[in-house]
């Protein structure tokens, strides 16, 4: 493992683990959603994360490391699903986001604050 991807200090992996809720305020209540998604799951590579969206539940969560060559290529269909999701006209707009990276890079960081 590269030294950059180890506490200096202690020597262990570094560990970013977060969950957080957001929610949006529901559309008319008139509105039904005849549009449901399907779950998406990338499974994990040596240089990208596992992905879980399942869009029924209102969780995704990615796991592993993050480093992969192309972070726009890996992150764009994730990010495109999350758009469309938060765009459905549901009544119950929270959505549960668990993170649990151990190491990611600054191009996967780009793609996860944008």
């Amino acid at each position: 493992m590269p030294a950059s991807r180890w506490n200096s200090s202690s020597r262990t992996p570094r560990m970013l683990a977060l969950r957080c809720s957001s929610s949006r305020p529901p559309s008319s209540p008139t509105v039904e959603s005849a549009h449901t998604m399907n779950p998406l799951h990338i499974p994990a590579t040596a240089s990208s994360p596992e992905i879980e969206f399942r869009f029924d539940a209102h969780e995704l969560s990615l796991r592993g490391e993050s480093f992969p060559e192309n972070a726009a290529a890996f992150f764009g269909p994730v990010i495109a699903s999350l758009r469309e999701f938060l765009a459905l006209p549901d009544q119950d707009r929270t959505l549960t986001v668990d993170v649990a990276l151990t190491y990611f890079n600054s191009s996967s960081t780009k793609m996860l604050f944008t």
